[in-house]
């Protein structure tokens, strides 16, 4: 929909002149005190004088903790709290964002973090979440970071729910710089290397600059069985000997878990079951060297199965996904007689990988493998043969996840962005800044996928003239597939059976920026400081599929394994575009008075008009009181709408299994912060208390796609806070934070969808019970569909503290740095109508209330050191039973703190070596169910090594 400025549009944006968010921009001097030069203005402060709490973080800091991609910088700090960053896994169902890095300010989510280069947008990453891939911004660009809290949506625009990540970068260079690591975790794998090239120089007697940089990183991953914490799959099982009312715990810790409709090396039985036997003789399974044995079941509740021969899917999962990266920039600026004329190029490729499990299992993963009695495979296994003969039974089935396949999935990134604009003076006291920019993501997400037809084809053989084991139908190549073992099928085989199938997207970004900014008129206080500006922006999505994933059989099934479920993918496209009007303003209030050295008010106001959602206006009030030169107090309001994005309302329909827990399962039933509601709510569908679920452990068909309903949800964000700076080389501020979210959008996980509707209240109210269907017969869920709602509302608050000193010695100096945040709700009502039944999300697992960094740093001339500490307070496992039982042994979750140790030398004045050490004490998660890969806050890899080389001339 397209912007009419209308008289009262035009009104407004010449009126608000009443009206801020004057720009902060850190001065590039090497100040540690990070003096920020308010953008329209002559007026510099500290961080500790901003006025919205924020975060810097400069270029040498990101170097001292020994990161070399910004995704993991971020994570450390406090505010920022799951984000995705280098080192975040992957179960083995596939993750379709694997290799991304994104931030997730607050815990709020990636999508309610807003995202800026140099202050502008950048365009979106992925299919499922248009958040942007830190990953992409090249390092050495890279002057410092703010990471800025409070009321920012007027100011930024949407998405600036929870914050602003702004990543700054350098405006000009000259020389060359080159920086080579190489890492490795202690246990010997985890290996990355990363080059890093900067070059820059002038031209035009200093007019110009020209800057370019390469970044490269190759990671390998590093799977979860491969450490001690996370070498088994644990979940939370009902506990043998549980009475009501004898403070006996209703869970325990199962280990080793597995999945007993399948075994990796297949279970032979007459009825696909591992309790059906093959006539007399017992279920059977296969050792490494093929000889057969009777099956183990192991401990099972349900299809979940302590130890034994189940199928475990944990084999699958990653704690750092194997990724390749590669980016590149040109950034180029020129004086043209006081208009600064300047653009950005930058193209990067990031290519990440998943594992898909994969096998036949009916009802789960397709149809079960039935194998003939004259099968030559089977004739090598007599015992089995006759016990087939002395029952008469002329069939038996395999159930096995298909390990002999390649069950890769590639996902590759390929963003290309260009940014075109100037900035200048238009009279002496107003400047004006332009821009344009396009940005594209093509994503493609390739399968290595199985032919159901090529498969049954390649089971059903038999034997030759000559004694050789062949396809009973040797049309189009058939090769012949063993069923039989681990990893069974042939090299021949496996290429003959899969192929390689894509889901392709592309996502595209244009803007274009204009605003003035400068002086209005001066009051006895002061300049009255303004800016005022319009912003159009249109983003893109389309997906298309190659054909054999959207074809189907005369079923409606998928041809291939990983869509048999629902049958053949769709294709989807959508657009919107939004124009926007906005303004701020900077009004001097007191100046030089008794107990105000300085006070001034702050108001911005954005109009935005979404040709999905409508109209929309978002506001900010801000208070800056200086009372003198040691105490400073701020505060600031606003309302903030985010409108869906481009993923929410268009992500492309994705069919596939899903891992889920079943609430009503005799296995989860217990588990869940409201018991007595969960079991009301499941008797009320007439399923029975001691019902066990086949998906238990398993999976269910999950309809997976973008919801273009989706309404705009609106942020009320406020913060308070005072700072205070006895001098030039200490400060310290305390914030306090809060924001609640009405109507907003959620992206629920399969097994939050399920315990949000059965854990509350009036199931017809509420919205994920329509997320779901159940079969009346069996009680199974037969379709789960993974979509966003809009829910009532999320509030989340808490307070930050950050404090800053820097010690002279005679020689070098030591700088202290400590950011602290403790997080006091994060609650969720799902229904308005009950506000009284509240979801928490503090103090939980993988949200603990309290995280903390400390870092110290020495430098001398020619040598640093760096000590950092990352805390991580203790939480519960979950909320208690409200029948009063205990549902775990101990609800508790033990704090965490990270050491990480770093080193740099410099060898002469173009050449430094640098060493580190990341987690000194190779700490692990706790070995809990839902922990033992980290979650996204817990190091989930060990002790790291690094060590490094820089030249720069």
């Amino acid at each position: 929909m397209s912007f009419k400025f209308s008289k009262i549009s035009l009104a407004i944006l010449a009126s608000i002149s009443a009206l801020p968010a004057i720009a902060e921009e850190v001065d590039n001097s090497e100040s540690e005190q990070q003096v920020i030069q308010i953008t329209g203005s002559r007026l510099q402060r500290s961080t500790a004088a901003a006025p919205v709490p924020t975060t810097v973080v400069s270029a040498s800091q990101i170097e001292q903790l020994g990161f070399t991609n910004t995704g993991d910088i971020l994570n450390s700090l406090p505010a920022i709290a799951g984000s995705v960053g280098a080192r975040s896994g992957s179960s083995g169902t596939g993750d379709p964002s694997a290799g991304l890095e994104l931030a997730n300010l607050r815990g709020l989510g990636t999508e309610r973090t807003l995202v800026l280069v140099d202050g502008r947008r950048h365009v979106g990453s992925s299919l499922s979440n248009t958040s942007v891939d830190v990953g992409s911004i090249p390092v050495q660009m890279i002057e410092r970071v703010e990471v800025i809290t409070g009321a920012a949506g007027a100011v930024y625009g949407a998405d600036a729910v929870s914050g602003v990540v702004n990543f700054i970068l350098k405006k000009s260079y000259n020389g060359f710089k080159a920086d080579v690591r190489y890492s490795e975790a202690a246990e010997g794998d985890g290996e990355t290397s990363t080059l890093s090239l900067l070059t820059g120089t002038s031209f035009a007697q200093d007019k110009g600059n020209v800057m370019f940089s390469l970044d490269y990183t190759d990671r390998k991953g590093v799977m979860a069985i491969d450490r001690s914490w996370s070498d088994v799959e644990l979940g939370w099982v009902n506990a043998e000997g549980y009475v009501p009312g004898y403070n006996v715990p209703m869970l325990r810790i199962g280990y080793d878990l597995g999945f007993s409709p399948l075994s990796r090396e297949g279970y032979v039985s007459q009825y696909g079951w591992y309790t059906t036997n093959i006539g007399a003789l017992p279920t059977q399974t296969f050792n490494p060297d093929g000889t057969n044995r009777d099956f183990i079941v192991g401990n099972c509740q349900g299809i979940v199965c302590e130890g034994g021969d189940s199928f475990k899917t944990h084999d699958y999962d990653y704690l750092s996904v194997p990724t390749e990266r590669m980016l590149t920039s040109i950034v180029t600026n020129y004086d043209a007689d006081g208009h600064e004329l300047f653009a950005q190029l930058k193209y990067s490729q990031t290519v990440g990988n998943s594992k898909y499990q994969g096998g036949l299992s009916d009802g789960f993963y397709g149809p079960q493998a039935r194998i003939l009695r004259d099968n030559p495979y089977l004739a090598q296994y007599p015992d089995i043969t006759a016990a087939m003969d002395d029952a008469g039974i002329t069939s038996v089935l395999v159930n096995k996840a298909y390990n002999g396949f390649d069950n890769t999935i590639e996902n590759k990134f390929d963003s290309f962005q260009i940014v075109l604009g100037s900035s200048g003076q238009l009279t002496d006291t107003i400047d004006y800044d332009f821009s344009m920019q396009f940005g594209q993501t093509d994503v493609e997400l390739r399968t290595h996928s199985a032919y159901l037809d090529r498969f049954f084809q390649g089971i059903n053989t038999v034997t030759d003239g000559s004694g050789n084991i062949v396809c009973a139908d040797t049309s189009n190549g058939c090769v012949p597939i063993n069923p039989f073992g681990y990893k069974s099928v042939s090299p021949e085989a496996a290429a003959w059976l899969n192929d390689d199938n894509a889901t392709r997207g592309e996502l595209t970004q244009s803007v274009a920026n204009f605003s003035i900014n400068g002086d209005l008129f001066d009051l006895d206080a002061g300049t009255v400081q303004f800016v005022a500006g319009l912003e159009y922006r249109k983003e893109e999505s389309k997906t298309t599929h190659d054909e054999d994933l959207t074809r189907e059989d005369s079923n409606g099934k998928g041809i291939l394994f990983n869509t048999y479920y629902g049958g053949g993918l769709i294709g989807q496209s959508g657009e919107y575009d939004v124009s926007e009007v906005f303004g701020e303003i900077l009004i001097p209030i007191l100046s030089d008075a008794k107990y105000a050295q300085e006070l001034t008010l702050e108001a911005a106001a954005r109009y935005s008009d979404y040709s999905t959602v409508g109209g929309q206006t978002a506001y900010k009030l801000g208070l800056n009181w200086v009372i003198n030169d040691q105490f400073r107090f701020r505060a600031t309001s606003g309302l903030a709408i985010r409108a869906p994005n481009i993923g929410e309302l268009f992500q492309p329909l994705i069919i596939g299994p899903v891992k889920i827990n079943d609430p009503c399962s005799l296995t989860y039933i217990n588990s869940g912060p409201n018991t007595d509601q969960r079991k009301a709510n499941c008797a009320s569908e007439n399923i029975p208390t001691d019902w066990v679920s086949f998906h238990d452990g398993g999976e269910a068909p999950t309809y997976t796609s973008g919801n273009p309903d989706l309404e705009a949800e609106e942020s009320t964000t406020s913060s308070a806070g005072v700072v205070f700076t006895p001098s030039p080389n200490f400060s310290i501020g305390l914030d306090y934070w809060d924001i609640v979210i009405d109507n907003a959008i959620s992206t629920p996980s399969n097994n939050e969808i399920l315990n949000s509707c059965y854990d509350f209240a009036d199931m017809a109210e509420n919205p994920f019970c329509a997320l779901f269907e159940r079969d009346a017969t069996t009680h199974e869920i037969s379709k789960l569909i993974n979509q966003q709602v809009n829910v009532a509302k999320l509030n989340a608050n808490g307070f930050d503290l950050e404090m800053n000193y820097t010690l002279d010695l005679s020689a070098g100096s030591v700088l202290f740095n400590f950011v602290g945040s403790y997080y006091g709700q994060r609650d969720q009502v799902l229904n308005e109508k009950k506000p009284d039944e509240i979801l928490e999300g503090v103090n939980v697992q993988g949200s603990p209330k309290t995280r903390a960094y400390f870092g110290t740093t020495y430098r001398q001339e020619e040598w640093n050191a760096s000590l950092i500490f990352n805390y991580i307070g203790s939480s519960r496992i979950g909320l208690p039973s409200d029948s009063g039982d205990k549902l775990y042994p101990e609800n508790h979750i033990d704090s965490v703190t990270y050491i990480n140790l770093r080193g740099a030398y410099l060898i002469n004045d173009n050449a430094e070596i640098y060493a580190g050490i990341n987690n000194l004490g190779n700490k692990g998660p706790q070995k809990l169910p839902g922990m033992q890969m980290g979650s996204n806050i817990y190091d989930a890899i060990g002790r790291t090594y690094s060590v490094g080389v820089k030249y720069e001339f």
